[in-house]
């Protein structure tokens, strides 16, 4: 999500098309309002980023005003702003970096797919064993949602997790970790 110059009025975003959208803030409040949206339509590569970015861009619809938090995690290196629809959904923007890996004595080699995910999400690595390795999934607010040690088929199951976005957790035996984004349709 981008905002156009400070004290904006109007903010784009993007997933392969483009949303923009005018705003008013709603004074003394965590709210602001959506006065119009006009979009771009490029297609997507891929129907997951497609069937995602349908949910997203309808997410923002004109006369709605919805309530936003900003938070950072402990580390102060990432932070993110959650919007929240009159409906209960909610759209996650974070700024922190995408894919990290830390390691004391090797590099974990991740690859995670699909994503985005509705029910299972596959890891895959190409020099490193994962079995016996923890994962754990958290939510933007930094709130554990999933942890457990990968057995012989190298996935998880995230269908009762709510739509949005999560952070991959990855440690081995070693004590190096990897960390990886992914979106939950």
């Amino acid at each position: 999500m981008n905002f156009n110059e400070s004290l904006s009025t109007s903010f784009d975003t993007s997933v392969c098309g483009l949303l923009e959208c005018e705003f008013s803030t709603v004074p003394n409040s965590l709210n602001f309002e959506v006065l119009s949206t006009e979009t771009t339509s490029d297609a997507c590569a891929n129907s997951g980023d497609q069937e995602f970015e349908n949910l997203y861009f309808n997410f923002f619809q004109p006369l709605t005003t919805y309530n936003y938090s900003i938070g950072c995690l402990l580390s102060g290196d990432a932070c993110f702003l959650t919007i929240f629809a009159p409906n209960g959904d909610e759209a996650n923007f974070w700024n922190g970096l995408l894919t990290t890996t830390t390691s004391k004595n090797k590099e974990i080699d991740v690859s995670i797919y699909p994503n985005p995910v509705k029910n299972e999400l596959f890891i895959s690595s190409s020099n490193n064993n994962l079995k016996n390795n923890e994962v754990e999934v958290y939510d933007l607010l930094g709130k554990l949602r999933i942890s457990q040690t990968l057995s012989n088929s190298k996935s998880i199951h995230v269908e009762d997790l709510s739509i949005g976005v999560y952070m991959l957790r990855i440690k081995d035996d070693s004590g190096n970790t990897t960390t990886q984004k992914f979106v939950k349709i």
